[in-house]
């Protein structure tokens, strides 16, 4: 088993965003009270076997819960899948000179599909 000192957390997601990994919980409790001046929420805890997922703290309670939660910019990733597989930069200001010398809209409704079918949740 191995600890955590869990050193400043996001006070609004509650996200773990320093922390340094110890093999033992004493070497993580010294490393907190090393700490404890600049950073008072620190504390130790087990450090959880899935690294994969989001940490998310209980700084009251000392303790770490396990999130699953989607990654929040995951939708802008999706978008800029579906812009490259849809059109490069050059269609798209190809479909924007056409769109002002035709007095069309494709490209806006283009983008506006891709940001429908993709929307920030």
């Amino acid at each position: 088993m191995s600890y955590i000192a869990i050193l400043k957390v996001n006070a609004s997601t509650k996200r773990v965003e320093k922390f340094q990994p110890f093999s033992t919980e004493e070497e993580a409790e010294a490393h907190v009270q090393k700490f404890i001046g600049t950073y008072p929420l620190a504390y130790c805890a087990e450090e959880p076997d899935d690294s994969s997922v989001h940490w998310l703290c209980d700084t009251s309670a000392k303790t770490i819960v396990i999130s699953e939660l989607v990654d929040p910019d995951a939708f802008n990733q999706q978008r800029r899948l579906a812009y490259a597989d849809k059109f490069s930069i050059a269609d798209q200001l190809d479909m924007m000179w056409h769109d002002k010398k035709d007095d069309t809209t494709n490209w806006e409704d283009a983008i506006e599909k891709i940001k429908t079918d993709n929307p920030k949740e």
